[in-house]
């Protein structure tokens, strides 16, 4: 594997652990297929799923968050 190559990989696994893409926009943005991300994700011991709706729910709880007013 080329340095480039694992680089993309490593970027694309951070992605997915951190929720902040999903498995098709991973593979969009590395340009390789939906079955090289997945086995990325797998073979890192990752549940992409899981990692994605646990950011949706960070988010959504942020920008729900009431807004407390400064004395």
């Amino acid at each position: 594997m080329t340095e480039a190559e694992t680089t993309t990989r490593d970027v694309a696994v951070a992605m997915l652990r951190a929720g902040t893409a999903t498995i098709a926009e991973v593979a969009w943005l590395a340009k390789a297929s939906h079955q090289r991300v997945s086995y990325w994700a797998k073979a890192a011991g990752l549940k992409p799923g899981k990692a994605r709706d646990a950011w949706l729910q960070r988010t959504w709880r942020a920008l729900r968050a009431p807004k407390r007013k400064k004395k």
